[in-house]
This record gives structure tokens, C-alpha cells and sequence, in this order.
């Protein structure tokens, strides 16, 4: 590789690190499921992303959790909020998902862990 590309490979990767690194409006990437879970039949429940946030949002995740379907709203704004970068790179399509089922178990979302071979069953 010349030297030439190189360092322009290094100064594309700097400027995605941070603008990646400095949220604008937002102390960290970071979203938490920290949303009404209860629920009293699993059409209360949706599946959401809990954890690290990139600059290109929810699409590069997979969920992980379940929420109260009427707090979604805000979720999503949070999600947002949390995604929004100094400088916005490119961002790939998202991946496949395979997520686990939505259930409401003792008044309480959650997703249950789809099983091993899910994604050779698809």
C-alpha cells in the first residue's frame, strides 16, 4: 500500500473516531432499557436495543430486550439522541437479526434468547 493511501486511510479512520467520540448534545452512546416494562399480554411488548449506540444509530443493532410498547416513542427519541455524532460517517446497511421472542412473563417484557441454531433454521 503507498504511503500516499495510507495516511489517507489513517485520517478517514481519525475523523470517524471522533466524530464517533464527541456526541453532540449526548455525554455517552449508551442507551439503557430503562422504560415501563409491564405489560399484561406480550402485544404490550416490543423487542429494543439496550447498550452502545453508534453514530449510525439503531440500524447496525439487533435487540437484545423487551420495552412497553407505549414507551417506545421515547425510547426511540433517546435512541436518536444517543446515536447523533460531531461528524456523521457512512453507514453500512444493516445486518440480519436474529432476535429472541417477546414475551410477557410475570407482567414483565423481556425477550427471551432465540435458540443456538436459530440462524441456520432461517
Amino acid at each position: 500500500m503507498s504511503s500516499t493511501l495510507a495516511e489517507r486511510l489513517r485520517v478517514a479512520l481519525a475523523l470517524f473516531l471522533v466524530g464517533c467520540g464527541s456526541p453532540a448534545g449526548t455525554e455517552s452512546h449508551h442507551i439503557s432499557a430503562n422504560y415501563d416494562r409491564a405489560c399484561a399480554s406480550v402485544a404490550d411488548c416490543v423487542p429494543v436495543f439496550e447498550g452502545t449506540v453508534g453514530c449510525c444509530g439503531l440500524s447496525l443493532t439487533c435487540p437484545n430486550t423487551a420495552i412497553r410498547a407505549d414507551a417506545l416513542a421515547k425510547y426511540m427519541s433517546d435512541a436518536e439522541s444517543a446515536s447523533k455524532c460531531d461528524i456523521q460517517p457512512p453507514c453500512p446497511p444493516g445486518g440480519m437479526c436474529t432476535s429472541g421472542r417477546v414475551v410477557c412473563q410475570a407482567g414483565t417484557c423481556s425477550l427471551e434468547s432465540p435458540p443456538p441454531d436459530a440462524a441456520a433454521t432461517e
